[in-house]
């Protein structure tokens, strides 16, 4: 099985994401911080992979902005490019750890985003 370190780290936080709104909805429970709170049933793997390999086996679509993804690592593989699909040493870390404040910026960014779900009918519990 092939593996997309970007494309799976960006299905597995939208993945989390999904599952933490639902939880947040069953339960009745304030969302304070989206990126700290850890839902109790998230998708298996092997149903990501699955994911991922669908997204990547998806036809270009006349609205994208870029080149399908596996066309674009082809062309990384025909460059002979070192090192491009080997995750650098720093996707291996939090990106949180770039910022001061952290725990501040989740909660704004939380905020935000029930903000977006508000505009659009969409109300979850606040604390």
């Amino acid at each position: 099985m092939r593996r997309w370190p970007m494309r799976s780290w960006t299905s597995r936080r939208l993945r989390h994401a999904d599952a933490t709104i639902r939880e947040v909805l069953q339960k009745r429970m304030a969302l304070v911080n989206l990126y700290t709170l850890t839902p109790e049933q998230i998708a298996s793997e092997k149903d990501l992979a699955a994911e991922v390999e669908m997204a990547f086996a998806r036809p270009a679509s006349p609205y994208d902005s870029h080149p399908p993804a596996i066309q674009r690592i082809a062309w990384l593989k025909a460059f002979a490019a070192r090192g491009a699909l080997e995750p650098a040493a720093a996707e291996r870390d939090e990106a949180w750890s770039l910022f001061t404040d952290a725990a501040r910026i989740q909660e704004q960014m939380t905020q935000q985003f029930l903000d977006s779900l508000a505009g659009d009918g969409m109300f979850l519990p606040t604390p």
